[in-house]
């Protein structure tokens, strides 16, 4: 794709008609590695150690990196191929360096912390597991948990809603304790994040050992049995694990927010 004069950045050569190097992540590596596959735009995914580390990176061909659908695929293709050989600490899409600092110093400025991130994530990826409340049940579970709710059904609009939301809060609590909280348990780590809609009861991520995934699902399905009739449950994964990877990484990037 790229012709003419080409300039190198601290081991990644790229044309000069590039506008940046785009990054994928870091991987941990014992030897040279060569990756036959391509990223952003369909440009050639590269790889620029630094002792026993290495930038996964494509040169960006547009100066504008806009978040559609098909880049933000091919940005998960890249980093989920070489999950699979690698352990990766994956950066979120639209993170860009700029051109003429040597691109090899995000890994010399933050070598250290990479190297944490790493040992954290060794053989292990995340899941996820979204529970959502079904409707008419959970509104008939929270009428039964507050008997000032049914004594209010028929006053004011206002009051009523604010102590169905109240008590809608409270089982959330409940239900996180009956199931998110004992899988924490069986992870590495886990993470809340935020509710996205208000029929949703948790929003969960769990960083899981490999060998343990097959047993946490099946943890997953016997916690869920009792709440059959209240609750349904979205599962999945195995991803990067992104949610356990935030750091403040030292790096000049142009646009998107870094790790």
């Amino acid at each position: 794709m790229f012709h003419g004069p080409q300039e190198v950045m601290g081991g990644l050569t790229i044309g000069d008609e590039a506008c940046g190097v785009y990054l994928y992540g870091v991987i941990e590596i014992s030897a040279r590695v060569e990756l036959s596959i391509t990223g952003l735009y369909r440009v050639p995914v590269q790889v620029v150690p630094y002792r026993d580390l290495a930038l996964v990176v494509s040169a960006l061909p547009r100066q504008e990196l806009k978040p559609t659908r098909e880049l933000a695929l091919a940005h998960e293709r890249v980093i989920s191929s070489v999950m699979r050989h690698y352990p990766v600490v994956p950066m979120r899409f639209g993170v860009v360096a700029r051109q003429g600092r040597p691109i090899t110093n995000i890994l010399v400025d933050n070598y250290t912390l990479l190297k944490q991130k790493v040992e954290q994530i060794r053989n292990r990826v995340e899941l996820g597991l979204k529970a959502f409340c079904l409707r008419d049940a959970f509104t008939s579970d929270i009428e039964r948990a507050d008997e000032r709710i049914r004594r209010m059904k028929d006053l004011d609009a206002t009051c009523l809603g604010q102590l169905v939301a109240e008590v809608a809060d409270c089982k959330r609590r409940e239900y996180v304790d009956r199931i998110y909280t004992p899988l924490s348990k069986s992870a590495v780590d886990s993470v809340l994040n935020e509710i996205l809609t208000e029929h949703m009861v948790f929003n969960a991520a769990f960083l899981v050992s490999k060998g343990n995934v097959c047993a946490f699902e099946q943890l997953v399905h016997k916690l869920f049995i009792p709440h059959a009739g209240v609750l349904e449950y979205r599962y999945s994964g195995p991803w990067p694990p992104y949610n356990f990877c935030s750091m403040n990484l030292k790096i000049t990037c142009q646009g998107g927010v870094c790790p």
